[in-house]
């Protein structure tokens, strides 16, 4: 089953007492990374990217937070490391945890963290036991958050789209800078009414960045689906959508049609933000409308589920309490 569960950071604003606690409900290593980041900003991103993705862990395979040991590949692909067979992992209770649950196979579950602007999203797959004893299929998911920005260090928008010449298609670039239509023509216009920086910027410069940066996430959410992030080469990837509103874009690869090994879910957060997921259960439906597969969390849920007795926060080592 496929979820993606989104933060919006902008409505957790915690004092140091709340953020030392926040700290505490991750992993040593990477609390220790999180405290070296000089922005509070992507600090707290990555915080709640490394907290969204423990939730999403401890809920998907019943394994309380102290027991989840995150990892990355030599990628840098988050991953589940060290999982125990369930006979070898106590629930709650005390008790083995039901076989059932099948959470010490690492090919049945994937998951994967993206940030930017003001949200941070999780896409978790966990593969139907009968098809992954069956065929062992190994789960993959990407997912991609996107912000429609202008970027500051371009002066305008021509010389961003320049800098991205090669990670576009020709096909992909004839969309982008087509004219545009009227629905996108009333998008535009609503989101420059939520920004300053939109209303100061030329209407049809946003709609292209718009649909570039819709294309950018389908591309983001694949390589990352594959574990090779920008390596893979962007111009191998190319986006097709039938309009704006598409939740669900195709995709070609190399110029071949890899829609039967993959699916899409594209989904507007808000007049900004975009998140894009891709996973590789393409015959598998989702259990909810494609406008409803994705699950907004907020903080306080997170540190609630994650600070529970089942869910203990990781231990002080006596170097960090002299740090705080």
């Amino acid at each position: 089953m496929l979820h993606c569960r989104v933060v919006n950071i902008d409505e957790w604003l915690p004092n140091d007492d709340e953020w030392d606690h926040a700290l505490q409900l991750v992993q040593p290593l990477e609390r220790n990374r999180i405290k070296k980041l000089h922005s509070r900003n992507v600090a707290k991103r990555t915080l709640v990217g490394r907290l969204l993705a423990r939730y999403a862990i401890q809920s998907d395979l019943q394994i309380p937070n102290c027991k989840i040991n995150l990892g990355r590949t030599p990628e840098g692909k988050p991953v589940l490391k060290n999982l125990k067979p369930p006979e070898q992992l106590e629930g709650s209770s005390g008790s083995p945890l039901l076989p059932t649950q099948r959470n010490g196979k690492p090919f049945e579950y994937a998951f994967n963290i993206s940030h930017h602007g003001s949200w941070v999203a999780c896409a978790s797959l966990r593969a139907p036991p009968s098809v992954a004893a069956a065929e062992r299929v190994v789960p993959l998911v990407g997912v991609d958050i996107v912000k429609y920005e202008f970027r500051r260090d371009f002066p305008t928008c021509e010389d961003f789209f320049e800098s991205l010449r090669f990670e576009f298609t020709e096909e992909e670039w004839n969309f982008i800078n087509a004219m545009p239509q009227d629905e996108e023509l009333d998008e535009a216009t609503a989101a420059a009414s939520s920004t300053q920086k939109v209303a100061e910027s030329d209407t049809d410069d946003f709609i292209r960045l718009q649909r570039m940066y819709r294309r950018w996430a389908v591309k983001e959410a694949y390589t990352k689906a594959l574990g090779q992030g920008l390596d893979f080469g962007f111009q191998r990837v190319e986006s097709i959508e039938t309009s704006a509103d598409s939740f669900r874009p195709q995709i070609r690869v190399d110029g071949e049609d890899s829609n039967a090994a993959w699916t899409l879910l594209s989904v507007a957060l808000d007049r900004l933000h975009r998140v894009v997921v891709c996973h590789n259960f393409a015959k598998q439906e989702l259990v909810h409308p494609p406008n409803r597969a994705v699950t907004n969390v907020r903080c306080s849920l997170l540190l609630d589920a994650l600070g529970l007795p089942t869910g203990r926060a990781f231990p002080s080592t006596p170097l960090e309490k002299f740090r705080r």
